[in-house]
């Protein structure tokens, strides 16, 4: 008995240790389609999001609203583009539902600080809200 507590302790500490392996944030591993979902303070609603950052610094990211009884009350898709410098990731959204938006307005343009990294997901936060994230 104490030698399976042993092993379980030990694999334990081991996944622990190894598990989450953090990887430092470069844009290229930024690169990709990444899922969150949380509150979204804007829609004042939870909400489940898929971003596609591409290569080449453009983004395209759906996101679906839910209203209290988690029934889908809204989706709502946003393009733009996407950087990622010293920490820091921003994005400046150019369209929303494929109409196009004022870019020089700030509404339209988010700082995060990347707060985790690792190859399965990130916690960044929101500069503008004090919100953090998870994707």
């Amino acid at each position: 008995m104490i030698k399976l507590l042993t092993r379980f302790l030990s694999f334990l500490v081991f996944a622990l240790l190894f598990g989450c392996t953090s990887v430092t944030p470069t844009a290229e591993n930024l690169v990709g389609k990444w899922f969150g979902e949380d509150f979204q303070a804007v829609a004042k609603s939870k909400a489940k999001w898929l971003m596609n950052r591409r290569n080449d610094g453009t983004f395209h990211i759906t996101f679906a609203i839910y209203d209290d009884n988690q029934k889908v009350k809204k989706m709502q898709t946003e393009e733009g583009t996407w950087s990622y410098r010293g920490g820091l990731y921003a994005t400046v959204t150019t369209k929303i539902d494929e109409k196009f938006v004022d870019a020089g307005d700030d509404v339209y343009k988010d700082s995060y600080e990347i707060k985790e990294f690792s190859e399965s997901g990130m916690k960044y936060l929101h500069l503008k809200s004090g919100q953090i994230f998870q994707s």
